[in-house]
Parts: structure tokens; C-alpha cells; sequence
């Protein structure tokens, strides 16, 4: 969990942030946000979801021939004329993987309005027509080019400060690169006002509470703190509520931290998503030029349109439920560690010491697609005295399409390394999978103690035939 005296810094859906790291030399981040010039006007506004998670997209052209063109046609002819050049493609498109980088700021008039911490990469696998939503921390240290080892949420304000080509958000998507092991050709970043005044104009979002908190330290916007307070249940947010539901990070009932924090902002963006699919949005010629004038204010993209559009036919028919939530974190089986910097700074890194293991999650991240119809049957035994890792660990693996036939507690509480006990020997897609998953070790020899507890558990003759793989998870990582 984070430290109390970095509770105020920005996030996407912060008002009242501090600058942080107060011994490095970081670029002004109580500067103004300093106005691009769009070019003589925008004629064309685009409604859009991006991976049906990006929730919306909102395409300026400049006045252009094209632009002009597309002015005097119909909104169904221009999409019509856009699209049907089914060769051209989007980058990422010919390696089956698209990714686009999320960036929430402060934005103009908040003090630190370059800070981007909150911080997105939405992955689309056109083939299946599946997307990823991953969530990367703000806090984890990285080599930003030209300015050494800092907080990922740097990136974007140096690259503002020092007029890095493409702005602040090239410099982030840039430096995502080297995190996630991919190409990360796109960006779309929005700011606080931009957020607040979506909600408002799609007529507020329905979202299901999940877990009751209260927040007794949450900022008013006067220097001041108040008190907020959710029950489980649906709700229907206007702007100011979704703000306060997604931005809280002192919220009680484990809600209090920052990983809790970018679930519930994954919960709004799939909640924004359905509004806009909604005919009551996207067939009201009104509400879309009501959101169009706030959003180009707003927002900064280097989609252009025919790749907005080329994105927008290939995710269409795709479901909530083809959508896959990841949060990087520092839990007994996250990816990260945490420690105070030289500088007294709270930061997050991995803990192998490279990003080897980020990479590999988001090489797999639709992995399981690959053999959908052959479910492989394992057995999950927990060697920890971590509560409810055998559970936690059973949910993970369920939905990347394992069967789990049991889980329990192992014969001794002692493991200090997950271990994967191949009894197939005939599945090493499904294995390679587990194990990047879990980041385990595999062995093909079961101790005989396990042996017998997999018997004591009376588990019946027939499945003791059918069973692919026995995990036994330990405390450390491979």
C-alpha cells in the first residue's frame, strides 16, 4: 500500500495534487497546460470505442480537401467511404497484437497537470476479437529516455516540458515500450475536466458497486478533505460521482490502495463504453456534438481517423465478457516489489529486476485462446500459509480456461517456489502457459506425499486418469 505522504499527488481524477520527489529535477509541473494548435478548424467529430475499452475516441481533421469532402456527406456515408479499404491496416494489426497507451492528466488549471498516474494499455487481438485492459502502476520506476531511472508518470510531463516529438504522450507511449516488450504505436490521453463533463454529457453511467467503503479523506477541492461513502449495489454516476468512485484511494474495506483504485477506473471505462454503444448516445445528433466540443478540448490522440475507424469495424461484435482485466501489482503473486528510493520516494519494481516477466504476461495475455476446446484438468494445492492462495490462484486459472478439480492445502505449509507437476506430458502449450501465469518451476515426478494426499482426498479412480497437471504454490517466484 502507499505511503500517506504521497495521498495527494495527481491522478487522473485528482484536483488537488503536490509535486513529489521533491530532490529530483522535475519539470514544472504546476505550469499551465500550454494549448496546440489544431489547424484552421475541425469539421469531423467521431464517436468511437477504441478495443471496447478505451471507452471513447473523438477524431479532429483539419480542413482538408478530405475534410471538406467528408463535411458534406452524411456521417454514415463518411464512415461508409472510410472503411472499405479492408487492405490497409493498423500498426499491430499484422502481428495479431494492438496497443494503445491510456493516459490520464490533471490538466489545465490543477497543480502537477502533466502527471499521468493513471495509466492504461488496452491490447486488442483482432484474430479472436478479444481485448486486455492492463493497468501499470504509477509508481514503477523506469528509464525514461534522456532523464535517467524515475516514476513511470514522469514520462508524459518531461516530454510536455521539453517538447518531445509527439508531446508528453509519445515520450509515455515510448517508454512503455520498454515495459511491456512491445510496440506501442498509439496513445490517447485525457485530462480531469474532460473525464467530469463525459459523465455529464452521455447522462451519467450505470455501475455496480462491489465492495462498501468509505472515504474520510477525500479531497473537496478547497484544500480540505470530506467524507464518501458507497454501498454494494447499482448505482447511476453522474460526473462528480464517478470522479469520487474512481478516484478514491483512502477508502476503507480494502479499498484503500492504488490497485483497488484502477479496478474501479476499469469499471467506469467498460460502464462509459456501454453508454456510448447505446442508440440513446449514438443516434442523438445533439449529445454528440455536446461531447465532441467538450472532449477536443480534452483530449490528445495520434489516432488518426481512417485507423479510429479501421479499429472501430474490427471490434465490433465484441462483449463485455471478451474483455480481460489485469492490474500489474505487488501482491504475494504480482510481478512487483516496493521500497523507498534514495530520495525517500515510495516506487514499485519488479522483482526479478528487469521486465522479462512483464513481457511475458502480455505475450500471453490471450494465450489461452490457443486450445480452447481442450481444457487441461489440474489439481491446486496450496503450500503457503497465505489464506485463500489455492482460491485466488483456482479463479485465475479458471478463466484462462483450465479446469480445476481440486484445491487444498498441501501436506506441509513449507514451499518456497511454485512447482508444476506435469503428469500429461503431451500439452506443452497449456503448460507453458500455467507457468508464465504462476511463474513456476515444472517437475514430472510427484512426491509421494503428494501422492497420498491427492488419495486421501478421494478423489475417484476416473479422474485420477484424467488429471493433466498438480500445482503446489510456494511463496516466491521462480
Amino acid at each position: 500500500m502507499q505511503n500517506q505522504q504521497d495521498d495527494n499527488r495527481l491522478d487522473f481524477l485528482a484536483p488537488e495534487p503536490k509535486n513529489e520527489d521533491k530532490n529530483n529535477s522535475q519539470p514544472g509541473f504546476d505550469q499551465p497546460i500550454k494549448k496546440k494548435k489544431w489547424g484552421k478548424k475541425i469539421v469531423l467529430f467521431i464517436a468511437l470505442i477504441i478495443f471496447l475499452l478505451t471507452s471513447f475516441l473523438y477524431i479532429k481533421v483539419s480542413a482538408s480537401p478530405l475534410g471538406k469532402n467528408i463535411n458534406k456527406m452524411s456521417w454514415l456515408q463518411s464512415l461508409k467511404h472510410l472503411v472499405t479499404n479492408d487492405d490497409k491496416k493498423i500498426n499491430g494489426e499484422n502481428n495479431d497484437q494492438v496497443n494503445i497507451l491510456l493516459l490520464g492528466m490533471g490538466g489545465q488549471g490543477h497543480d502537477g497537470a502533466y502527471l499521468t498516474d493513471t495509466i492504461i494499455i488496452a491490447s486488442f487481438k483482432p484474430s479472436i476479437k478479444k481485448a486486455a485492459l492492463v493497468s501499470i502502476p504509477r509508481d514503477l520506476y523506469v528509464e525514461i529516455d534522456g532523464y535517467g531511472w524515475r516514476k513511470i508518470n514522469h514520462a508524459n510531463a518531461y516530454g510536455e516540458v521539453n517538447n518531445f516529438p509527439g508531446g508528453g504522450s509519445a515520450l509515455a507511449a515510448q517508454t512503455m515500450e520498454q515495459i511491456v516488450g512491445q510496440d506501442v504505436p498509439y496513445y490517447l490521453r485525457i485530462d480531469f475536466s474532460g473525464f467530469k463533463k463525459l459523465i455529464d454529457d452521455l447522462g451519467g453511467i450505470d455501475v455496480y458497486v462491489e465492495q462498501s467503503f468509505t472515504d474520510y479523506q477525500y479531497p473537496d477541492y478547497k484544500h480540505g478533505i470530506q467524507t464518501i461513502s458507497f454501498t454494494e449495489g447499482q448505482y447511476h454516476f453522474d460526473g462528480e460521482q464517478a470522479l469520487q468512485y474512481a478516484r478514491s484511494r483512502h477508502g476503507t474495506n480494502g479499498e484503500g490502495s492504488d490497485f483497488s483504485r484502477s479496478k474501479r477506473q476499469m469499471q467506469i471505462i467498460l460502464a462509459v463504453k456501454e453508454k456510448i454503444l447505446s442508440a440513446g448516445t449514438l443516434l442523438n445528433p445533439s449529445k454528440l456534438s455536446g461531447l465532441y466540443d467538450n472532449l477536443t478540448k480534452n483530449i490528445d490522440t495520434n489516432i488518426k481517423l481512417w485507423e479510429a475507424l479501421r479499429i472501430s469495424s474490427l471490434v465490433k461484435g465484441m462483449r463485455k465478457s471478451d474483455i480481460i482485466n489485469e492490474v500489474i501489482n505487488n501482491g504475494p503473486k504480482g510481478l512487483l516489489t516496493s521500497y523507498i528510493s534514495d530520495t525517500g520516494a515510495y516506487v514499485l519494481t519488479t522483482k526479478n529486476g528487469n521486465f522479462s516477466q512483464v513481457h511475458n504476461l502480455f505475450n500471453n495475455l490471450f494465450g489461452h485462446e490457443k486450445n480452447i476446446e481442450n481444457k487441461s484438468k489440474i489439481i491446486i494445492y496450496n503450500g503457503t500459509f497465505i489464506t485463500g492462495l489455492a482460491n485466488s490462484t483456482s479463479d485465475i486459472l479458471t478463466k484462462k480456461n483450465y479446469e480445476v478439480l481440486l484445491i487444498g492445502n498441501a501436506p506441509t505449509r513449507d514451499w518456497q517456489t511454485t512447482i508444476i507437476y506435469d503428469l500429461s506430458n503431451q500439452k506443452p502449450d497449456e503448460l507453458e502457459l500455467m507457468q508464465n501465469i504462476l511463474e513456476a518451476q515444472i517437475n514430472t515426478d510427484l512426491p509421494f506425499d503428494i501422492q497420498e494426499k491427492i488419495l486421501h482426498d478421494n478423489i475417484s479412480e476416473q479422474t485420477l486418469k484424467e488429471i493433466d497437471f498438480v500445482v503446489i504454490l510456494g511463496t516466491k517466484t521462480e
